[in-house]
């Protein structure tokens, strides 16, 4: 789940994105706002799923002979 400070981050890097006219400073912000993302999307990845955790583990049927 995003911080309040992820999410602040994120917007902010947007609006200083869209405002840069500055060819080299438009593509560093894009590469931190990437870089981000990418740290978000690995917190998510690593994160325990909530459906497992409200299930409990998980058992394995075994097939009737």
């Amino acid at each position: 789940m995003k911080t309040s400070h992820s999410k602040e981050r994120l917007l902010a890097l947007c609006a200083l994105i869209a405002e840069e006219k500055d060819p080299g400073k438009f593509l560093l912000l894009v590469q931190e706002l990437n870089s981000a993302f990418e740290n978000q999307e690995r917190k998510v990845e690593n994160a325990p799923s909530a459906t497992a955790h409200r299930t409990g583990s998980v058992r394995a049927i075994s097939p009737r002979a």
